[in-house]
């Protein structure tokens, strides 16, 4: 684990001292929980550009996409 050294206004930090004190938290350090949140914040990144790759994919197929949902209900209709 490497050693950093950031700057946090006021406001923030306080927040960070409540919500890390309150009854759902685990007493942790501050470095545990601003650990924590930048794991949580990189992964919410990770996700949506996920998402968007996702996104952009249906989009240039939607076509092909919708043609083969239309196939497969139309072969659950019954005779």
């Amino acid at each position: 684990m490497q050693t950093i050294v950031i700057s946090i206004d006021t406001p923030t930090l306080t927040a960070v001292d409540r919500l890390r004190r309150g009854k759902s938290a685990s007493k942790t350090s501050r470095s545990e929980f601003i650990r924590r949140a930048v794991r949580h914040y990189l992964a919410e990144l990770d996700r949506l550009e996920r998402e968007t790759r996702e996104s952009a994919i249906v989009e240039r197929h939607y076509k092909k996409l919708n043609a083969q949902a239309r196939g497969a209900l139309e072969d659950q209709l019954l005779p």
